[in-house]
């Protein structure tokens, strides 16, 4: 997913481990751990 401000979050399973990975790019740290956590709540994690 992509926002206005040019971050990024994207979600996808390893290729190697048996692990779901979550991956953002922010303006900086505390968006960055809002948005994550944002993410695995929407997965449920």
């Amino acid at each position: 997913m992509y926002f206005k401000n040019g971050g990024w979050v994207i979600a996808r399973f390893s290729g190697t481990e048996p692990l779901l990975r979550i991956f953002c790019e922010m303006e900086d740290k505390e968006q960055a751990e809002y948005v994550l956590q944002q993410m695995k709540d929407f997965l449920s994690l």
